[in-house]
């Protein structure tokens, strides 16, 4: 009887005894890097004090979250633009993790087992300093346009292309961030246009793009700035049919300029009973209107600056017009 009165005593003391350990262990001893292998794969692991969880697979990055739960487990899901993974890990003391729960068909029978690093973390944790909206006004061929960069704190991101016309909707692309191991930034975003990577480097509050997709984006380097919403000058405003009628002479001139939407532009001059139409293109340079009109004889370069329902010429050819300035009224 004395036997198993000891042997009871011992149960109930180790019970207790697991019981506080268990309840000993806090998420904030779980935060860091790990690595170790995965089957054939190399695995690194990091768990954010928000949250965030962080698996490297070979090259290979997902972002998820991460929960410490009942009898001291954690559990991770993770995903890509088109893989998800969910893991369940047990931690042995204080700088190893083993996994209980993963996907064997994967990552083999074997349970991964991964160790906390000493060093840290190849790139920067997540932070907040990071997240939020970042604002880049790209030069258009006759209107601006905004191009938001929204990242918030689940790593994920959203590309938003805003134009100056009134009527246009704007274009949505979706996905998600990282940190790369040289402290740089990936971005990769899905939407009607196809899909679009950026990589970009932090200096303060801008992010400038050292890789991204020339042929859609242009040569010079994609700059996104914290700070206010930039305001674009709505395209609708210079979009139109223009008149402006001289005295050449004995005869009146009449001069109608129209600025399309696609960026071309037309030029028709009815002189008596003659009707002469030349094509052009114009395009926003900053809050001026230029128009460049190709003639068969010549090349007539004008800029403007609207005035509600008038452009108002700022330069203009002088041999055609003269010291006159040619305001145009719009139709």
């Amino acid at each position: 009887m004395k036997t198993i009165k000891t042997t009871l005593c011992v149960a109930l003391a180790l019970a207790v005894l697991g019981t506080v350990a268990a309840q000993s262990i806090g998420a904030d001893r779980l935060i860091g890097n790990y690595s170790g292998r995965a089957g054939s794969r190399t695995m690194e692991l990091q768990l954010s004090a928000r949250g965030t969880a962080v698996v490297r697979l070979d090259r290979t990055s997902y972002t998820g979250t991460w929960e410490l739960g009942g009898s001291n487990l954690v559990s991770i899901g993770v995903r890509s633009s088109n893989e998800r993974f969910g893991f369940v890990f047990r931690p042995e003391g204080d700088r190893t993790l083993v996994s209980t729960s993963w996907d064997k068909d994967r990552f083999g029978w074997r349970a991964i087992r991964l160790d906390r690093e000493g060093g840290a973390w190849p790139g920067p944790t997540p932070d907040r300093e990071i997240v939020g909206d970042y604002y880049w006004v790209r030069p258009g061929a006759n209107a601006e346009q905004l191009v938001t960069l929204a990242l918030d704190s689940r790593n994920r991101a959203t590309l938003t292309i805003e134009s100056g016309r009134l009527r246009s909707a704007p274009i949505v692309a979706r996905g998600s961030w990282d940190w790369n191991r040289d402290n740089t930034l990936d971005v990769t975003v899905s939407g009607p246009n196809g899909r679009d990577r950026f990589t970009f480097r932090r200096r303060g509050s801008t992010l400038i793009a050292t890789s991204w997709d020339r042929n859609d984006w242009g040569r010079t380097a994609p700059e996104f700035g914290k700070g206010r919403k930039p305001d674009l000058k709505p395209i609708d405003h210079a979009e139109g049919v223009w008149l402006l009628t001289r005295r050449s002479g004995r005869d009146d001139v009449r001069y109608t300029l129209g600025l399309m939407g696609n960026g071309r532009a037309y030029l028709l001059e009815e002189r008596s009973r003659t009707r002469v139409e030349s094509d052009g293109t114009w395009q926003w340079r900053g809050d001026d209107v230029y128009v460049r009109i190709r003639r068969s004889r010549d090349t007539l370069e004008f800029t403007f600056e609207l005035d509600r329902d008038r452009l108002r010429a700022i330069r203009w050819d002088r041999d055609e017009f003269g010291s006159s300035r040619p305001d145009f009224q719009r139709r």
